[in-house]
């Protein structure tokens, strides 16, 4: 809206490689400016610096998993796209938009089924006679915790993992999986177009790999059709580019988007609404879950703590009973002046901060909407 207001826009960028600027320019004038920086929180003077800076330099907008934890996380990443889009970022080296990637594009994965499937975060366990889980925690880090463990515990349940984490001390039946080091794969990353061709490096007679198990399993029952673990390894390896002692994805560009995007006329779409029906004006706090430094989701060190604001007169230790309309928990409270009036924060990972998060997924993309839901706490120690 600001650079909208300054008419900061890349026009020839515009002009030459978009479509449906017009009914974007239509939206974001229906937003005022004054009532959605106080909505947000944001001083306008570091809103026009902020602007300015991106204009005057070379600029990659990093997006974070926060925004995909929202009914519209699909929407609020196309509009930083059109941000980037309305200042001719896409197409240059050194700028850019860059979230979470898609592994798959172009690769013809030999592994892939036509089969039944049901949102991870809408799931009931408590349907399937047999729920087996392969590297994971849903005991911590699916949404709505009670509806999960209540799932699980009328179900048959095989964990296939290398921790004995809390799913895990649930299961009928653990499968010890060997680690990464101690088995020969290929590692693709969410971030970036780079392959990594992952050599043996240990032993490890107590545990068996993914295709050990489905090789051994194809066996028990009589099937037939599966390829040796060299031939899957090959057939991806082909796939790839190889240049000197680095491997890419088929999909790899020098500069992305230079050329065309990936839509029918090859141009960049502008995003022309949102949907949005979050009740902003329930009573409580709003729920954030930011990743934490000391850990990954439910593994390692975990933080437990719920960090709420000076202004609730909280002290240190103290310990609330936070409640949502989807359930209840007692947590031991930090005090964090990083955060606002209205705002407490359990980092991912926190053993109990999913009890309280909704079941739900959102518009588009099947991702559990983790922070959308606002949850009250009482003081009772």
């Amino acid at each position: 809206r600001f650079i909208f207001m300054q008419n900061s826009e890349d026009e020839n960028f515009i002009d030459e490689r978009t479509q449906d600027y017009d009914f974007f320019s239509d939206f974001i004038k229906s937003y005022r400016m004054v009532p959605t920086v106080e909505k947000i929180g944001v001083d306008i003077l570091d809103i026009a610096t902020l602007a300015e800076l991106m204009q005057s330099m070379k600029t990659v907008i990093l997006v974070g998993n926060g925004v995909q934890k929202y009914s519209h996380g699909t929407e609020v990443v196309r509009m930083i796209d059109s941000l980037a889009a309305m200042l001719g970022l896409f197409g240059k080296e050194g700028c850019g938009v860059s979230f979470l990637g898609d592994t798959s594009v172009e690769l013809d994965d030999p592994f892939k089924v036509e089969a039944n499937r049901v949102k991870k975060a809408e799931v009931d366990f408590s349907k399937f006679d047999t729920v087996f889980i392969q590297g994971s925690n849903p005991v911590i880090t699916m949404p709505n915790t009670k509806r999960v463990v209540d799932g699980l515990k009328k179900s048959f349940v095989v964990v296939f993992g290398i921790y004995m984490d809390e799913t895990a001390k649930m299961a009928d039946l653990v499968i010890p999986a060997k680690n990464f080091l101690q088995k020969r794969d290929i590692r693709f990353s969410y971030g970036h177009e780079y392959v990594g061709m992952m050599p043996k490096l240990q032993e490890n007679p107590n545990a068996i790999s993914e295709y050990e198990l489905a090789k051994f399993l194809f066996d028990k029952f009589g099937f037939d059709g599966i390829k040796s673990e060299e031939e899957y390894i090959k057939d991806f390896e082909k796939q790839l580019i190889k240049t000197d002692e680095y491997y890419k994805l088929p999909s790899f560009k020098d500069i992305p988007y230079s050329d065309e995007f990936y839509t029918d006329m090859g141009l960049f779409c502008f995003i022309d609404e949102v949907d949005d029906d979050f009740d902003f004006s329930e009573d409580g706090f709003y729920l954030v879950t930011p990743k934490c430094k000391t850990s990954l989701n439910s593994q390692f060190k975990r933080d437990n703590f719920l960090y709420v604001p000076p202004s609730t007169l909280l002290k240190d230790k103290d310990r609330v009973k936070a409640t949502s309309a989807y359930g209840e928990a007692i947590f031991e409270v930090r005090i964090s002046e990083d955060l606002r009036d209205d705002i407490v924060l359990a980092y991912s990972g926190n053993e109990k901060v999913n009890y309280l998060t909704p079941p739900k997924t959102d518009n588009y993309g099947n991702n559990a909407i983790f922070q959308e839901v606002k949850i009250k706490i009482q003081k009772i120690s």
